[in-house]
């Protein structure tokens, strides 16, 4: 490959390797989110589906129900 070729794809895939490098883990909302595991589950309601959940402040988008052996 000749050098302009090789700076061209070099170009190219830098943003394809930095997406790859971005952050891991949860930020933000996603971290409050409850997750499933061996001893509940989680049931996450629609908004037509979630009267009653929670306050009219900090209403629910979710229930936690344990599980029982």
């Amino acid at each position: 490959m000749n050098r302009p070729s090789l700076l061209f794809v070099l170009l190219l895939s830098l943003p394809v390797f930095a997406g790859c490098a971005s952050r891991s883990g949860c930020h933000g909302e996603a971290c409050d989110r409850a997750e499933p595991d061996s001893g509940r589950l989680v049931i996450w309601w629609s908004p037509g589906m979630r009267g009653g959940l929670g306050s009219p402040e900090h209403p629910l988008d979710h229930t936690v129900v344990p599980l029982e052996n």
